[in-house]
């Protein structure tokens, strides 16, 4: 699968609060980055799966996405604008669901 491919699959999954599908999928896709040597997909998947475990920060990830080359992503018009919309998906998804993988409350925080 494709890195653009399994990071909107990753974006849709903790949209709808379906963390461990989210983390399944990365985590999937990152071993087959790993055996065939994508260095850029491996490290991009890493850092995500770092966020939303909490061994990173959200500013850490930010700094990340700022120095990193996104160009190896195909089909991406604007990449500062991929790079937001991927750091806006998370922060909504730590925020309405308590995220801290594999710990999380499926149900959104403060609705009920």
């Amino acid at each position: 699968m494709d890195v653009n491919d399994v990071i909107e699959v990753f974006k849709d999954s903790i949209d709808q609060g379906d963390l461990v599908n989210a983390y399944s999928v990365l985590a999937k896709n990152l071993e087959k980055y790993k055996h065939a040597r994508k260095i850029k997909q491996e490290k991009l998947l890493q850092h995500i799966i770092n966020v939303i475990e909490g061994n990173e920060s959200m500013d850490d990830f930010s700094k990340f996405l700022e120095n990193e080359d996104l160009s190896f992503i195909p089909y991406i018009e604007s990449y500062e604008q991929y790079k937001q919309s991927l750091m806006d998906h998370i922060v909504y998804a730590m925020n309405r669901y308590n995220i801290k993988y594999p710990s999380y409350d499926a149900k959104r925080c403060g609705d009920l």
